[in-house]
């Protein structure tokens, strides 16, 4: 009877740890961008996919460090950091992304991707290489970036746009609301406005400054459209590794 009690026990712990991947995630990049309010930073892996890791570490971390990260899966998509170590130091990565809103006066882009939304700067010689035949990135548009990082502020040298999505999500605080429009400062970078659709009600107690994370729809002329809106979690963990393996290795390689 004993042993038919430890072999149920075993099979329970074992399903238990086989329905929480979220827990071992694991992840190696380049830093892309960093907030830290958020105490935040955006990981950009070999092929451009951003990941974004909260940690008590993030104000102290940099633009362009190589880093190794592991942790669990918050409800915003967001990782809480259970190691975070900084491994070298790179010059260029790769980034994949959305256009959230083009600045063209500040040779600017600010992108949604990982849970996070961020600034690029575009190397003023840069063309957009737009496989759907515009030269002006728009709302929505998914690109895939060759990025400079050693001067730690992320510069695009190479821009090719893949396709449109229908959706995003963006990150920002709240600087208006309107009684057809939501504003949000995002990336500390610029204004994003969203349309509100008639019949939706915004959340209680929502006011100006509050920091959000908004899913909006996103029309083929490149209008957002407030879908939903979550309050910004705050999830860093005080007792992570915070063990730094940093061999300020300057390569010249690129995370490609």
């Amino acid at each position: 009877m004993l042993r038919k009690i430890l072999v149920l026990l075993v099979a329970i712990v074992g399903l238990t740890v086989a329905a929480s991947p979220a827990s071992a995630a694991g992840f190696k990049g380049v830093i892309v961008a960093k907030d830290s309010s958020r105490s935040a930073v955006a990981v950009a892996s070999v092929n451009g996919a951003i990941h974004t890791f909260r940690s008590a570490k993030a104000p102290g971390l940099r633009v362009g460090q190589r880093v190794s990260a592991s942790g669990s899966r918050l409800g915003d998509g967001t990782y809480r950091a259970a190691t975070l170590r900084v491994t070298g130091q790179a010059k260029t990565t790769r980034i994949r992304g959305a256009v959230v809103r083009y600045q063209r006066a500040q040779q600017r882009l600010l992108l949604a991707g990982g849970s996070s939304t961020f600034a690029l700067r575009i190397r003023t010689s840069v063309r957009a290489l737009a496989s759907r035949g515009h030269d002006t990135p728009k709302p929505g548009d998914q690109i895939v970036a060759t990025v400079n990082v050693s001067s730690g502020t992320p510069q695009a040298t190479t821009i090719t746009t893949l396709g449109q999505l229908g959706s995003l999500e963006v990150e920002g605080i709240v600087t208006k609301l309107g009684a057809g429009s939501i504003e949000l400062l995002v990336a500390k970078s610029g204004y994003v406005t969203i349309a509100l659709p008639a019949g939706l009600t915004l959340p209680v107690g929502l006011a100006v400054f509050d920091a959000v994370s908004l899913k909006v729809a996103v029309s083929t002329s490149g209008v957002l459209t407030l879908v939903s809106v979550e309050a910004e979690e705050h999830g860093h963990d005080d007792h992570e590794d915070d063990e730094d393996e940093d061999d300020d290795d300057d390569d010249h390689g690129s995370d490609d």
